[in-house]
Formats: structure tokens, C-alpha cells, sequence
């Protein structure tokens, strides 16, 4: 009787021992859940917060006036220096295309152009524009396939203006555009918008060479692809 006894004191002793080990696991993982819980809501909140922060509108109205070159464009480009153009008789494309819209990661403070097609061959350049607040002026960079370096134009300072065209100067060291005799020269460069209406409008290229008046070399026309 007494072994039988102390049998079952020790199945007793067991068992509790096991029933407490299970709830102190039980009470231990369940802090570690929530907490874990609690710091993926925290995480997903201060994302959501700093994705608004970023993309908050802080365009001027020199800004909003752009929103009339974004969408997609048919262009007609004429070009009269290059590719055998003339003032006269200028080379033509007319199957180019473009697309335009505000990067939304910037704010939407930078206009992305991307033009492609054929001109002469495989055309394809990519343009970033904004305006400088600071500045009170208009900016455009632009690389291609044709020119082995960065186009860059900077409206002078508080040239920018509500309505009329954005005039946007510019210079860049010629490697042989307008012939060897120009290699190494510096260039003014000057690029004019006009918007006519939301559904048209046009820009323009003009060069100065060194001692030379300013003349222009290239014209595309822009209208909304239905």
C-alpha cells in the first residue's frame, strides 16, 4: 500500500509540475506576439506618414502651369542644321512620339519627357523640366542618342512669367555639331515653349555660335494623341 502511495504522490507532483511549465510557456509567448504585432502597426504607421510627408503638393503656380504639356503627343520635328536641313527646306520627322508626366516621387515638382521614334535613324531622349522657385525660372536637362553629352538650360533669374513663352538659355562645348571648325567652342543654346492651347504646343532650339547671331535649328510641333 505504501509503495502504491507514493507512486501516486509522484504521478501528482508530475503533473502539476507539468501544467505550470505549459502556462508559464503559454503567458511567456503571448507578450511576444503582441508586441511584435504592435511594432509592424507602429512601422506601417510611420511609413504611411512619411509617404504623404513626401509626396505633399508643394507646386507654385509656375508648377501647375506645366500641367499642360503632360499626356501623350504626337510631334512633328523639323530640323534645319542637321541631317542635311536648311532654312529653306528643313529635314522633317513626323512619327515621333511623346510622353510626358510629373514625378510623382519628386512631388510632382519635375515634368519627365520621354520622346522616341525615328529621326534620321532610331531617335530616343529622355528631358527632365522644373521650375526653381528661388530662382523664379524654368530648367530643362536633356540627354539622347545624338549628342554625347547633358543639354542643360536655365531661364535667367525671374524670367519666368505666369503666361507668354518660357524662354530657357543655355550653353554647351560643341564636339562637332556644327562642324570641326566649332569643336571645343562654346555654344549658346536657348530652348523656347509656347503653349497654345492644352490639346497644341511648340518648342524650339536656337543656337549662337561664337561671333555669330542666334539662329534657330529646330522646331517641334506637339499635338494630343486622341
Amino acid at each position: 500500500m505504501k509503495k502504491i502511495s507514493v507512486l501516486s504522490s509522484k504521478f501528482i507532483i508530475i503533473v502539476i509540475f507539468a501544467i505550470g511549465f505549459a502556462a508559464c510557456t503559454n503567458s511567456s509567448v503571448a507578450p511576444v506576439i503582441s508586441t511584435r504585432s504592435n511594432q509592424n502597426q507602429t512601422a506601417q504607421t510611420n511609413t504611411d506618414n512619411s509617404t504623404a510627408i513626401e509626396v505633399e503638393d508643394k507646386r507654385t503656380a509656375m508648377h501647375k502651369r506645366l500641367d499642360a504639356l503632360a499626356g501623350e503627343w504626337n510631334v512633328e520635328k523639323s530640323n534645319y542644321f542637321v541631317l542635311g536641313g536648311t532654312a529653306a527646306k528643313p529635314f522633317v520627322s513626323k512619327d515621333l512620339i511623346c510622353r510626358r508626366e510629373w514625378i510623382k516621387q519628386t512631388g510632382n515638382l519635375y515634368i519627365k519627357d520621354v520622346t522616341e521614334g525615328t529621326f534620321g535613324g532610331a531617335y530616343y531622349r529622355l528631358g527632365v523640366l522644373g521650375y526653381s522657385p528661388i530662382d523664379n525660372r524654368y530648367e530643362w536637362n536633356t540627354v539622347d542618342n545624338f549628342n554625347p553629352m547633358m543639354m542643360t538650360y536655365k531661364g535667367a533669374r525671374d524670367s519666368a512669367k505666369p503666361d507668354g513663352e518660357i524662354s530657357i538659355g543655355g550653353e554647351f562645348t560643341d564636339p562637332g555639331i556644327l562642324g570641326k571648325e566649332s569643336v571645343g567652342k562654346t555654344i549658346g543654346q536657348r530652348t523656347v515653349i509656347k503653349i497654345e492651347s492644352p490639346d497644341r504646343h511648340v518648342f524650339e532650339l536656337y543656337f549662337t555660335p561664337p561671333g555669330e547671331k542666334e539662329r534657330l535649328v529646330d522646331r517641334s510641333i506637339y499635338t494630343r494623341r486622341k
